[in-house]
């Protein structure tokens, strides 16, 4: 590993840095800059430049060692923190300091200083609000599971300067999305120019979708070609089990997923919008509304499923977390089972979930046409399909049968955590926007040894949340590459 960047150098001198004049030809402009997409029109002579993360202010310092106290010894000379985590990269323990200033890095390594012990007496990870960490006892030697959130991960402003953390993946994404990449990418609606509505983008499942596979998109491919970070086991949440396939290459094209989504009536008209699927079933004439529900409740699978039996067109759909399910259908039998269930916490889902559900059944060979793909061999990660909560075995199984099945069942993802969790991997790395899923593993895995980490943190930019993702499993002993945060 190299030694400290020529921008580290400065940092600790406090000098300014000429290099950030290339970061920030790639930084988002606009309030918060996070409204813009300049990134999009980038020179592409500068795109030959790898990894921007050694020409921002935010700075990773690790530290490993055989021992807590050998660490807190080298926190005396963090300067030399680079040339000493090289030598001992392999050790059992290591920490990592997050830092803008020399300010912020005397401050956080004060903290660590009492922290780290005391992680160690409780053998609880240690971690800052700046993002710094330790973990007395590490779980990254089990692997890690990478996990695909929804069809509702994407929101306005997610990945506005993702590209910037490594601009040829702007040239790749181009290439894969055969120049159409501002499409894929629903650029106007993603990245409005000043504040709309947002109201309206939520209503789009079709844009949503496709906005949720180009987004963890590239959060895969950071993960895994930029740092090095590979999958032991995968799972996805609802439409993130078809977001995992193709971002893990099962399905390597992910413009005919996309492109399938738009053509295909069935997340367009049938399930969505004006629902003529469920208006069929229920036997609606022509051109009335269907009138339906979906709601995300504070209780158990057990509670709401008692409470929509009298209803013959209310549905239990997903359970979050053994406290938290969605339920969805007729509106007033919604209402009615609400009422049953007596929760004083039911929050309306923005999106209307007509999933999961016996109403999806009829789509279902919609549902398979979508998922038939051009389709790789992908050796050596445990691909989980929430229909079974079971690894999906290519050789008698086809992946578009197992998803299309996914949407027909209950999202059970208490059991499908669980049963990732027990074929090994212990750190779970969410690959997409928000951080619901890592919520909700936190929850179901609160009693066991466990980590959950996003990717993205709505409200910080993108090189925060990668090097606080980077942090905890640095800490967690992930094996990863830090060679693009130096120069």
């Amino acid at each position: 590993m190299p030694d400290f960047s020529a921008a580290s150098r400065r940092f600790f001198a406090g000098e300014p840095n000429p290099d950030l004049e290339l970061y920030y030809r790639y930084l988002p402009a606009g309030p918060g800059r996070h409204t813009a997409r300049p990134w999009l029109n980038a020179p592409p002579a500068d795109r030959h430049t790898s990894s921007t993360f050694p020409y921002r202010a935010l700075q990773l310092y690790p530290f490993a060692g055989e021992s807590a106290a050998e660490i807190l010894h080298q926190l005396a000379t963090p300067q030399n923190a680079l040339a000493e985590y090289s030598k001992r990269a392999g050790a059992p323990l290591a920490a990592a300091i997050l830092a803008r200033s020399p300010e912020d890095l005397q401050r956080e390594t004060e903290l660590a200083r009492t922290g780290i012990p005391r992680a160690v007496e409780t053998g609880i990870e240690w971690k800052t609000p700046g993002g710094s960490s330790f973990v007395p006892k590490p779980l990254g030697a089990d692997g890690v599971a990478f996990v695909y959130p929804g069809i509702a991960s994407p929101y306005p402003g997610l990945g506005a300067d993702l590209f910037t953390l490594s601009p040829p993946l702007l040239d790749r994404f181009e290439t894969l999305a055969r120049g159409d990449a501002a499409h894929y990418l629903h650029v106007d609606e993603m990245y409005p120019e000043t504040p709309v509505d947002e109201t309206p983008f939520y209503r789009d499942v079709v844009m949503l979708g496709q906005c949720a596979i180009s987004t963890s998109l590239v959060f895969t491919w950071l993960l895994r070609e930029l740092f090095g970070i590979e999958p032991k086991a995968a799972c996805g949440y609802s439409f993130g089990e078809a977001i995992m396939l193709t971002c893990l290459g099962v399905w390597p094209d992910p413009t005919e997923l996309a492109g399938n989504l738009d053509r295909i009536p069935t997340y367009r008209t049938r399930l969505q919008g004006p629902m003529d699927s469920i208006r069929e079933q229920w036997n609606l004439p022509a051109g009335a509304p269907v009138e339906w529900d979906s709601w995300t409740v504070r209780t158990t699978a057990a509670a709401a499923f008692a409470a929509i039996r009298p209803e013959k067109n209310v549905f239990l759909c997903n359970i979050n977390t053994l406290g938290e399910v969605v339920i969805a259908g007729e509106r007033e039998g919604c209402h009615r089972a609400l009422e049953r269930i007596g929760a004083s916490v039911a929050s309306p889902v923005p999106i209307p979930v007509t999933m999961h559900c016996e109403a999806t059944r009829g789509e279902y060979q919609n549902l398979v046409d979508i998922h038939t793909l051009t389709t790789a061999r992908v050796p050596g990660i445990d691909f989980f399909s929430s229909a079974t909560c079971r690894p999906i075995d290519f050789a008698a199984e086809s992946p578009a049968h197992t998803t299309a099945e996914a949407y027909c069942r209950v999202v059970d993802f208490p059991r499908l955590i669980r049963n990732v969790y027990a074929s090994g991997p212990k750190v779970f790395i969410e690959a997409g926007g928000r951080r619901n899923c890592c919520t909700w593993i936190e929850k179901i895995l609160r009693d066991r040894p466990h980590a959950a980490i996003p990717c993205d943190l709505k409200g910080q930019g993108s090189d925060t949340a990668m090097l606080r993702a980077l942090a905890r499993l640095v800490s967690q002993r992930v094996p990863l590459s830090l060679q693009p945060l130096y120069a």
